[in-house]
């Protein structure tokens, strides 16, 4: 607990303040000039994501929330997505023929990992689903596999970006040697 006279530290004001400057950030969608790329259909993630014949009741409550998703929440929430997994791609080393180096692949969905635990990546879900009454983890659920779906569009299209190389191995000859019994 804090007293009234204790100077280290922030007072209750200055936490209020900094709460109520996020909460008005919630509303913020300027995009930072990021764009969705072509071949990226919203509309089939979210058919993806629908189960067809849901068995359980979390399969029910996400197929509800999918279908209350606001569209330009949704494509904030993509675009959003697009760029830390861009920033996050450029930061890996990539060979000459555009590959990512194997072992700094590990290191990138390393970084994935820790952006789906992340704060910001909870604020932008939260951001998603803003006008929902209540969060439950059918939204988290619904959340991830929205970043799933799109950290697959990202990789794929980067996997189209790598030249092929074509390498001939040089041919060796095998002794075999058979015993008799």
């Amino acid at each position: 607990m804090c007293d009234k006279d204790d100077d280290e530290g922030p007072g209750l004001e200055e936490l209020d303040d900094e709460f109520n400057s996020l909460l008005l950030n919630l509303d913020d969608y300027e995009e930072n000039e990021v764009s969705l790329p072509e071949g990226l259909d919203l509309n089939q993630v979210m058919e993806k994501l629908r189960s067809e014949t849901p068995l359980s009741p979390l399969q029910y409550e996400c197929n509800e929330i999918i279908s209350k998703i606001s569209e330009f929440r949704l494509e904030h929430f993509a675009k959003q997505e697009i760029s830390k997994l861009s920033q996050l791609l450029n930061e890996s080393k990539t060979s000459d023929t555009g590959q990512v180096v194997s072992q700094d692949l590990g290191i990138f969905f390393s970084k994935v990992h820790t952006h789906a635990n992340s704060l910001d990546f909870r604020m932008q879900c939260l951001k998603l689903f803003k006008n929902e009454t209540s969060d439950s983890i059918a939204h988290t659920r619904n959340c991830f596999n929205i970043s799933v779906e799109i950290r697959k569009f990202v990789l794929a299209k980067k996997a189209k970006k790598v030249q092929l190389v074509t390498k001939s191995l040089s041919k060796s000859t095998i002794t075999v040697l058979v015993l008799d019994m």
